[in-house]
Order: C-alpha cells, then structure tokens, then sequence
C-alpha cells in the first residue's frame, strides 16, 4: 500500500497532472457559475415548501460562486509553490 507521501511526490513529479488537479475545480465551478442563472430560471430549485425553496437557491449560489471564489483566489495565491 502506498503513503500518502509517495503519491504526494508522485503527482508533484508530473506536471500536467498537478495542474489539472489543481485547475479542474476551478473549471468545474465555473461552469456551475455559468449555468446557475439557468437552472434558477427553470425553475430547478422550486418546491412546495417555501423554505425549502428559498434554503436551495440560497445554497447553491453560495456553493457555486463561493467555491469558485474561493479555489481561483487559492491558485492564484499559491501557483508559484505548485
């Protein structure tokens, strides 16, 4: 069984796959960021409850734009260390 260690040292060891690791999120949440506006208009989060309703809009822009904040301000601040 491998430590942790040694795929630590693995993936740092190979370029591409770091960056991908690292960019992947930041592409991923982008794209929930995009289509966000869409699935609110459609009427995706819409339920009988009027705080389930509200506590699912509220949720998912916060994860959605918070995460992407959150990662791109992340790998802006440390891409020299990557």
């Amino acid at each position: 069984m491998m430590n942790i260690k040694k795929i630590y040292d693995y993936i740092k060891s190979r370029k591409v796959l770091n960056f991908m690791i690292h960019v992947l999120p930041i592409i991923a949440l982008g794209v929930c960021c995009i289509l966000y506006p869409f699935w609110y208009t459609r009427g995706y989060f819409d339920s009988n409850n009027i705080y389930d309703e509200l506590y699912g809009k509220i949720a998912t822009a916060v994860a959605c734009y918070g995460g992407f904040g959150a990662f791109l301000g992340w790998y802006l601040r440390n891409k020299k260390n990557l």
